[in-house]
């Protein structure tokens, strides 16, 4: 999930939006709700403001209320990629695979650049039991940052899921140079497999 958003540019931050933001910081989600559906109210053709209500709606757990959010703020800005990877987020957490990994889709048409959304659109098929469809965009997140143990570990499931053993032993090999004690339980899996 991506962080909240700041005011455009060209604007000047109102006290109202630097008080939700930093609520949002301090991880206090639903102080931060209250703040942006009260802007929301005054300004409802701000998809910045939606998007940001989507994101608190998504860090409470209200994945459903989520997903209205960010496709409020696609239909006001259908340029957002950031908005198109929370709804597939929010579409993922409700099971909706399929819907996620469309949404994920448009994400990386937005910015075809950006690994995350190949990992996150990656992870979708992952999740959904098609590792051959994974492989190539779970790979091109990989080799787009050989540094993220995110990326590491799930391409090394992925081809662990496709019996490319001696390849996925390689790539959990790098995810525990990586992960330095920050993922203890897929640590202990990943040497578990390259021991095999």
């Amino acid at each position: 999930m991506e962080e909240p958003e700041e005011v455009l540019p060209d604007e000047e931050p109102s006290a109202n939006w630097s008080i939700a933001l930093n609520l949002a910081l301090l991880r206090r989600f639903s102080e931060a709700l209250s703040k942006f559906q009260a802007m929301a109210e005054d300004d409802p053709l701000n998809p910045a403001l939606h998007y940001n209500i989507g994101l608190a709606h998504l860090e409470i757990g209200d994945s459903a209320t989520a997903v209205e959010s960010f496709r409020r703020a696609i239909e006001l800005a259908p340029e957002r990629a950031d908005a198109f990877t929370n709804l597939g987020v929010s579409l993922q957490h409700l099971g909706r695979l399929d819907d996620a990994c469309e949404a994920y889709r448009q994400a990386m048409q937005l910015r075809p650049n950006e690994p995350a959304y190949y990992y996150c659109w990656g992870t979708a098929l992952l999740a959904n039991n098609d590792p051959s469809a994974a492989v190539e965009l779970l790979g091109d997140a990989y080799n787009a940052d050989v540094n993220d143990p995110e990326y590491c570990f799930n391409f090394a499931l992925c081809l662990a899921r496709l019996d490319r053993q001696d390849d996925a032993r390689q790539v959990f090999a790098g995810f525990l140079k990586l992960s330095r004690g920050r993922y203890p339980e897929r640590e202990t899996w990943a040497q578990d497999y390259i021991s095999m």
